[in-house]
């Protein structure tokens, strides 16, 4: 199993939200690049990186982090926020994304988005399937989404898709804890999809208690920021055994 630390950007900056309220954000580090090394350092592989200005304005703001990030270490980059359109995913895929991660394009959007699947193929996509409960959130977590959570899942599944993210919002920036059972959920419904937990996560067992049971990856960001995790040592419990490639 993969943990991927967070870095979501605005103004330059490395910052998180609550429960994604753009009015409640706090700043951790100025320098994402130098976030990225510490993170490296630790022993993480994988990163989440978040255009969270592009999230709200439908462009990337950020790609010359993303660039300056994947100049400088060997991270593997996931890279979302503000993607809207096919141009945007390719953009980001040639400043070295290696995966991106598509929300509101990919709800709103679905034809649209199912050709892009196919075209870039479904190794370079993770679906951003952002939650309220049950209602799927776009737009920055601003928007309900016309289809239920499940309904986008069920089509994406069907159209190939093999990764997902999905942000429990109500957990988010929080450190209240992650909801098990709820991503276990979407693992036995969707038995091949590579699920992302994101949101909640608080200290190491929230990240441990899915070492095991298929869940392909965690996020988590506060968590690390407020120092309530110890990267280099839940990186070594983690590559003791990992159940994912």
């Amino acid at each position: 199993m993969i943990l991927f630390p967070a870095i979501d950007l605005f103004g330059n900056a490395c910052v998180r939200l609550h429960k994604g309220d753009f009015n409640a954000l706090t700043t951790y580090n100025h320098d994402p690049v130098d976030q990225a090394r510490i993170f490296e350092e630790a022993g993480c592989t994988h990163l989440h990186l978040v255009d969270l200005e592009a999230a709200k304005s439908g462009t990337p703001v950020h790609l010359h982090i993303l660039e300056s990030i994947k100049s400088r270490t060997g991270l593997k980059v996931d890279f979302g926020g503000g993607i809207r359109n096919e141009e945007d995913v390719h953009t980001c895929l040639m400043a070295g994304a290696d995966q991106v991660n598509i929300g509101t394009f990919a709800i709103r959007q679905e034809e649209r988005f199912y050709a892009l699947l196919q075209d870039v193929g479904p190794e370079k996509v993770i679906l951003s399937a952002d939650r309220d409960g049950d209602t799927l959130k776009t737009h920055g977590w601003q928007n309900d989404a016309a289809i239920s959570f499940w309904e986008c899942l069920d089509n994406y599944v069907r159209e190939g898709g093999k990764y997902v993210t999905s942000t429990d919002i109500s957990r988010d920036g929080t450190l209240t804890g992650v909801d098990r059972s709820g991503y276990l959920q979407i693992l036995e419904r969707y038995p091949g999809l590579k699920v992302i937990v994101s949101g909640g996560v608080r200290e190491a067992s929230d990240i441990l208690q899915f070492k095991g049971t298929g869940i392909y990856g965690v996020i988590a960001g506060k968590a690390i920021y407020e120092k309530k995790i110890d990267l280099m040592e839940i990186n070594r419990q983690l590559n003791h055994s990992s159940d994912a490639d």
